[in-house]
């Protein structure tokens, strides 16, 4: 079982089919909508391998596939666009 702290659904259910949609703020005020879930290979049927959202679903909080909306790498480790030093 594993439950998302932000949407309350059960990951693994295969009825989930998006975490709730909410905005990236960044430390520098701007906000960014989340990037919805588009796989790499297998096409609309395949689902995120860490969170198991369904294609064209927003990652659950936390999720190691999440892509930060302003670079494009992943989000969990992504740290130039959050730190207003390294601009």
């Amino acid at each position: 079982m594993a439950i998302c702290g932000a949407c309350k659904q059960e990951m693994m259910d295969e009825k989930t089919i998006s975490c709730i949609v909410e905005d990236i703020e960044y430390p520098d005020g701007v906000k960014m909508a989340q990037v919805p879930y588009t796989p790499d290979y297998g096409g609309p049927s395949q689902r995120c391998h860490d969170c198991n959202i369904k294609f064209g679903g927003v990652h659950h909080i936390g999720c190691d596939m999440e892509r930060c909306p302003r670079c494009g790498r992943q989000l969990i480790s992504c740290n130039s666009c959050g730190d207003e030093e390294e601009k």
